[in-house]
């Protein structure tokens, strides 16, 4: 078990201050305290956190959009053809659906272009190209990649294809050359903010050409912010809000489907979309073919969109199956060869599907606190997921390991590659050593951040309820984790055959329930009448209606 400790991030509040924002905000002293402990101190700063007006900027600040909007003019009045190239999962999926149905709105002739996460890899690929010139386009639009394909555009160009390039993924020195390039991280960028997903991108570049057509769109830019983990501050918190109310209120028949398949089709929250939504949209790309869940979101019949539903969810269901054994075996080969003493674990075997070693290195982060990555080879060569701990930019160290490797990209917590067999040991010799220069020991501890503790006269369901102020949490607006201090266990029971533990804790005669999901061996240790402290998400039990702790940690 990795060294672990725990931040208060409200140590240094002021209780005048909490005492003052819970009355003039009527909002009770959790989210009060919240508020301050993230930096909110004063009633207008926490009224235009909570209340404001939705955030949304000029679009034609982002850099390139004239120049987009004029190739995209020519081509609707010469009726080109026009082919959107997305990419295979779901901030890629929902992007190309905005994009689609922005162009399709227009009167253009479209069709799309959704790579085979095998066979074609991401972004765009030369002979994915040969198919869309054969199939006639002129011009080439992408949506959430392209920002790195020099080569693949510049062989477009040779085919006679223009390139548009909507992409929000960190940009490379030199840009590709081709018409347009709409990237709010652009260096030249005058766009104020640059955390947009590759669906809000695209909204964005639909809402120039469509205007107020564009509304109900921002249902499936809202499922693309939050399936990508971008930030959910700023615009994006604008983005998701009104996307959740279009869900909430007239969801389209792909996503209402899915939500009635999922057993889930009311109080919709960014938390839904994290866990319900997204990943059955990206079991598509995963298992299968992306298609079928661009398939489901553009259905406009209801019918024909409860079949696709099911299928994503039997997709959903092969997916899980699939990453419990692969995580498995991942853990014996780490255990055999001893690979937990690394900085960075480095793990391959053959024919391990791709679709799901990305998830598998998340769990082996998650239970490690370590970056790692998790390789299926095909043959001789290798396809490569990592994932990476805070401190610890997994892309520079990609950058700086390149000479083990045949190409990487990604980002500072996510990133992959293209590795040979026969150069995996002086990959993870080259990362690691990477790491020793890097990860200094604070980076090694596992932190667990504590908004506010709290106290049983704080636990009331209208205090709680007011939580839901903060929504949409996510990146950068985390749920709030709070602690319950020096709290004894009247009661405890294990859960679905030892894989969940369930407590009832006493603290000066106030009862409390408490569950943590996927237990370890020390958990299952815990005897009642212990007094411990426990950190977690405080929420209301749908069942019985009474407060409820989701444990994030037990000390």
């Amino acid at each position: 078990m990795s060294i672990r400790k725990w931040i208060f991030r409200d140590e240094k509040n002021d209780p005048l201050i909490t005492g003052k924002l819970s009355r003039e905000l009527d909002c009770g002293n959790i989210l009060s305290s919240v508020l301050q402990a993230r930096g909110i101190k004063t009633t207008d700063e926490a009224k235009a956190f909570l209340y404001s007006s939705d955030e949304e900027h000029d679009p034609y600040l982002l850099p390139d959009l004239e120049l987009a909007l004029n190739r995209i003019k020519i081509a609707r009045t010469k009726g080109e053809k026009v082919c959107v190239y997305g990419d295979y999962d779901a901030d890629g999926v929902t992007a190309t659906v905005i994009m689609m149905s922005t162009f399709e709105k227009m009167g253009m002739k479209v069709f799309r272009y959704l790579p085979d996460r095998k066979e074609d890899g991401y972004s765009l690929n030369k002979k994915a190209i040969d198919i869309i010139h054969k199939n006639g386009a002129t011009l080439i639009v992408t949506v959430d990649c392209g920002i790195s394909c020099r080569e693949e555009i510049s062989y477009a160009g040779l085919l006679g294809i223009d390139v548009i390039v909507t992409d929000h993924h960190n940009c490379p020195e030199t840009l590709p050359e081709c018409v347009a390039v709409i990237n709010p991280k652009r260096a030249d960028s005058r766009y104020p903010f640059g955390h947009l997903s590759g669906a809000g991108v695209a909204y964005k570049l639909a809402t120039v050409l469509i205007g107020d057509e564009a509304k109900p769109l921002l249902e499936f830019a809202a499922i693309g912010t939050v399936a990508d983990v971008v930030s959910l501050t700023g615009e994006n918190r604008s983005i998701v809000r009104g996307g959740l109310e279009i869900i909430n209120n007239s969801p389209s028949p792909g996503v209402a489907s899915l939500l009635v398949s999922a057993s889930k089709s009311r109080d919709v929250s960014s938390e839904t979309v994290a866990f319900i939504l997204a990943p059955r949209i990206n079991s598509a790309g995963r298992m299968k073919n992306a298609n079928i869940a661009y398939d489901l979101l553009a259905e406009k019949d209801l019918t024909r969109a409860n079949e696709l539903a099911e299928k994503l969810n039997s997709l959903n269901r092969e997916r899980q199956t699939e990453e419990q054994k692969i995580f498995a075996e991942a853990v014996e080969i780490i255990k055999k060869d001893s690979l937990s003493d690394d900085d960075v674990i480095v793990v391959g075997n053959d024919n391990w599907s791709i679709g799901v070693i990305g998830i598998v290195a998340s769990k082996i982060t998650e239970a490690a606190n370590k970056p790692s990555m998790v390789i299926s080879y095909d043959g001789d060569t290798g396809k490569c997921s990592g994932r990476s701990i805070a401190g610890f930019d997994l892309y520079d160290a990609l950058k700086d390991s390149k000479g083990t490797l045949v190409s990487f990209g990604g980002h500072s917590l996510a990133a992959g590659a293209v590795i040979e067999k026969e150069k995996e040991e002086a990959f993870r010799k080259a990362i690691n050593s990477y790491a020793k220069k890097n990860l200094t020991d604070e980076d090694r501890i596992r932190k667990i951040y504590i908004d506010t503790k709290i106290e049983p006269s704080d636990i009331t369901v209208r205090n709680i309820e007011k939580l839901s102020l903060l929504e949409p949490t996510g990146a950068d607006n985390a749920k709030p984790v709070v602690a319950f201090i020096n709290a004894k266990i009247r009661e405890m029971r294990l859960l679905s055959e030892g894989k969940h533990l369930k407590l009832t804790v006493e603290k000066d005669g106030f009862y409390l329930d408490a569950i943590k999901f996927n237990v370890g061996s020390a958990d299952k240790k815990l005897y009642t009448g212990k007094s411990v402290h426990l950190a977690g998400s405080i929420g209301i039990n749908d069942y019985n209606g009474r407060p409820q702790l989701i444990i994030k940690d037990i000390l």
